[in-house]
């Protein structure tokens, strides 16, 4: 194990597990619904439809992103900070800092979005293809506000040490009713206003409930405990606001960047090429989001423990939980994007005829996260150790270089160039932060596991995917004799080298192994 052999180390590693295991649940479900859901919106509206129903999207969840202003990386900072520190008292007053200024920048800029949707769609659209555009921008529109608080309250839940409410309601439950509801919608032949809320009203029911449990852990966590050390006393409101706004801040400029850099090449291709060839796009850069919903789990379950760990000053269990999340991504992630290599073209075909175009798509933005998932979870352990600024330099220098290179290479090569961008910038993303965290805070993602990791996804992905590729050719018989070689031999390697992994800490969850002290159990 890196870093540390010690059985707290390893009670932080099973702590994470027990968090990142419900959360994989979560993930692949959130993978498989939004699968589902491109598949339903690519066979029903085809590319130009399926083009604008994803540009309306990529406003929506970049206005939803500038909205949270950030809180939600502030609150899966804050929440575990204070209860570490014994700062219960100021757990009510500092949520209530972050909720309302959210809700507030929600409504702004979700009412400013439904008034300028006709210029909107003009600018996005090159072709004049605006009338279906303009209708779904106006109706994502109207909830911005609802989608920025569920993100503010679901990572507040997760500061408490639960997975629960975000995985159960924002992973499971909401994702799996839009594709139903949007299938429903377009067999019934319904406008594209209508087409939009199917996909939308999920939310209001999700966030409610989100409300409601998060009150449940705050009371919960000021409720006195036998033989527990007195609380700190509460800090006055204006010392509380300050102090989360001034690591927030940054952050929230840097997440507006971070998920303009993960859509804007869709709404870039759309303006400077076609609406249709935007729908390639975004069909084909979806794939990718399966091994980002396993990402976005192990970080949403990582953030919470580093921030407790750093703010004890425990950096060498800090290292420890980082090089062990690290291996577990590249063990889970590489596997996916080698498949996306070496057998782009079948994947394409589900969508229909109209997306083979996008097979370029893949292999470029596979290729890149690659060498970005090696590094592991780098942003979170920048920010969870207080690097905000850094965090915001890195995704403006990110951000510049995709929109640059989008600028320069979409209209002369279309497909490939947004696929040459979007990996640029996503390579600056991790690489740069990867030099901070070493430097400053004498961490780093290279443990013994991220190597045998990478070796074993290599041996059962790529070079079998290599072999069935020649044998068989990039054929559906193809893909399928691959994928069952290919995880065959896959699961036996990771069996036989299970203990380099730390594949112990996961398997305690299959025991149900009680959580090791508050700060981190579930709730």
């Amino acid at each position: 194990m890196p870093a540390t052999g010690d059985d707290a180390a390893r009670r932080d590693l099973t702590t994470l597990a027990r968090g990142g295991a419900l959360n994989l649940v979560g993930a692949a479900v959130t993978g498989l619904c939004n699968f589902a859901l491109l598949v339903v919106v690519a066979r029903g509206l085809r590319a130009q439809g399926t083009g604008a129903f994803y540009e309306a999207v990529a406003l929506f969840l970049i206005l939803s992103s500038a909205a949270t202003l950030g809180a939600d990386v502030g609150l899966s900072r804050m929440v575990p900070r204070y209860r570490a520190l014994g700062r219960v008292r100021d757990l009510r007053r500092g949520l209530q800092a972050s909720v309302w200024p959210v809700a507030a920048a929600g409504l702004l800029l979700g009412g400013l979005a439904y008034w300028f949707a006709p210029e909107l769609a003009d600018t996005f659209s090159r072709h004049g293809e605006t009338a279906q555009l303009t209708d779904f921008i106006r109706t994502f529109a109207v909830f911005v506000p609802v989608s920025a608080l569920s993100l503010t309250v679901f990572a507040a839940t997760r500061g408490f040490g639960t997975m629960r409410p975000t995985v159960l309601l924002d992973k499971i439950a909401r994702p799996a009713l839009q594709p139903l509801l949007v299938l429903l919608a377009i067999v019934a032949g319904a406008g594209s206003s209508l087409i939009a809320l199917a996909y939308l009203g999920p939310y209001v029911p999700v966030v409610a409930a989100g409300l409601a449990w998060l009150a449940v852990l705050l009371r919960r966590a000021e409720r006195p405990r036998d033989g527990a050390p007195e609380p700190q006393p509460a800090r006055p409101t204006g010392r509380l606001v300050g102090e989360f706004w001034r690591f927030t801040g940054p952050r929230g400029l840097a997440a507006v960047f971070q998920t303009t850099s993960l859509w804007v090449n869709t709404l870039l291709v759309g303006a400077l090429r076609s609406t249709a060839d935007a729908g390639i796009y975004a069909a084909a850069s979806r794939y990718l989001t399966v091994a980002a919903m396993v990402a976005v789990a192990i970080r949403q379950v990582l953030a919470p423990k580093v921030s407790e760990l750093l703010a004890r000053r425990s950096t060498e269990r800090a290292a420890a939980v980082y090089q062990t999340t690290t291996a577990w991504l590249v063990a889970l992630n590489w596997p996916i994007y080698l498949a996306l290599i070496t057998f782009g073209g079948p994947l394409l075909a589900v969508f229909g005829g109209d997306f083979a175009d996008g097979q370029v798509v893949l292999v470029v933005l596979a290729a890149a996260m690659l060498v970005a998932t090696a590094v592991g979870p780098v942003d979170v352990v920048l920010l969870m150790g207080g690097r905000s600024s850094l965090n915001l330099l890195n995704t403006v220098v990110s951000l510049g270089a995709n929109l640059a290179l989008n600028v320069a290479l979409i209209p002369r090569y279309g497909l490939a160039g947004a696929a040459v961008a979007s990996g640029a910038g996503t390579l600056l993303n991790n690489l740069l932060p990867l030099g901070q965290v070493w430097r400053s805070m004498g961490l780093h993602p290279f443990g013994p596991g991220v190597g045998v990791a990478a070796a074993l996804s290599l041996v059962s992905f790529g070079l079998v995917g290599v072999a069935m590729r020649a044998l068989v050719g990039p054929t559906v018989a193809g893909l399928a004799a691959y994928a069952v070689v290919g995880c065959g031999v896959y699961a036996a390697l990771l069996w036989r080298y299970r203990d380099r992994l730390e594949w112990q800490a996961l398997r305690s969850i299959l025991r149900r192994s009680p959580a090791p002290g508050p700060v981190g159990a579930e709730a």
